[in-house]
């Protein structure tokens, strides 16, 4: 055999093994970036509807009017904040990354009444018996219910 021949020889292996490496990664390109990304949280049935109201889990931020009126008119807005004094309880934030879900009574099977996001101020009103369950109101809200206990962080500001 000769030297040219010889080369041929390794010149085909050396582009047949080139072609099967960049296929391969191409292909493998491919299904990373279609089965990579981190897909959308589900949204369930039981998490649709008047138990996950956003108006039950988050507080009401009235548009500012300042620039509307006069200073009169702001005195208002702030008189009915003293109508509604704060629970007797205390100031506590949910500590749970993805939040909590409030229930009617302390236990599993008690129906769902709302959630509360992460890091939202809420009032500890009482806990179990049994530590397991605390009863809160959300602040600057009305949403009032049992969580599982050991979520709640107490506020340090108070």
């Amino acid at each position: 055999m000769r030297v040219s021949g010889c080369i041929r020889v390794f010149l085909g292996i050396f582009i047949t093994l080139a072609l099967i490496s960049a296929g391969a990664y191409a292909v493998s390109r491919h299904y990373i970036e279609k089965y990579g990304a981190i897909p959308e949280k589900p949204i369930f049935p039981e998490e649709q509807g008047v138990a996950f109201s956003p108006t039950q889990t988050r507080a009401p931020n009235p548009p500012p009017e300042e620039g509307a009126g006069e200073g009169d008119a702001a005195k208002p807005e702030t008189a009915p904040k003293p109508d509604k004094p704060a629970p007797a309880g205390d100031l506590a934030y949910v500590t749970w990354p993805e939040g909590l879900l409030v229930r009617s009574s302390a236990s599993l099977n008690g129906e769902q009444v709302g959630g509360i996001e992460y890091k939202r101020e809420v009032y500890l009103l009482e806990t179990s018996g049994d530590q397991a369950w605390q009863k809160i109101k959300v602040a600057n809200g009305d949403l009032e219910g049992w969580v599982k206990g050991g979520n709640l962080e107490l506020s340090s500001g108070e």
